[in-house]
């Protein structure tokens, strides 16, 4: 029998287990409409803050793409990181543009340069809250920021990258 063994029955109450839980679960679910309202809050700033450049070149933005990070000498250095189970950098983000986006067009350059200042709030909200993982922002031009920044990996069968945030969540 269970007696024996030094264990023993505890009966609970399911209606205090059950607020227990309830609370528990609006703190988790509060922490991240939190950051989720401060993210949004920055973005808005940023884009309010922001003045287009009709001239802007793509060397003049400083940008890490996500589909070709490792290619380039100048990207950012990735490490493990068991929070993600791969390969990431916690200081930026990485941006992946659909196929069929001209990543050196002037809309997309400017809405990747007046959205920049949304990493600082990534890094905010990861530092703040060691539940949260993956952060997004996906632009109407069609450009898709990631924190952390990572290899993308989003490819059809083909090696095709099909995914466009103004078309899919």
């Amino acid at each position: 029998t269970y007696e024996s063994k030094n264990i023993s029955v505890v009966p609970l109450e399911a209606e205090e287990t059950a607020s227990q839980f309830r609370g528990r679960l609006d703190e988790l679910l509060n922490k991240k409409v939190e950051a989720l309202n401060n993210l949004v809050a920055v973005a808005e700033e940023a884009y309010l803050d922001y003045t287009f450049n009709k001239s802007l070149k793509s060397s003049d933005v400083a940008w890490y793409n996500a589909k070709k990070m490792l290619l380039n000498g100048s990207d950012p250095v990735l490490t493990c990181n068991e929070r993600f189970q791969r390969s990431v950098n916690t200081t930026t983000s990485a941006i992946q543009v659909p196929t069929n986006v001209y990543d050196g067009g002037v809309r997309v350059l400017n809405a990747i340069q007046s959205s920049s200042a949304i990493d600082k709030q990534f890094i905010k909200n990861y530092e703040s809250d060691k539940s949260i993982t993956w952060q997004y922002f996906g632009s109407s031009t069609g450009f898709f920021r990631l924190y952390p920044g990572a290899i993308w990996r989003s490819y059809d069968a083909n090696g095709n990258d099909l995914y466009d945030a103004r078309k899919r969540p």
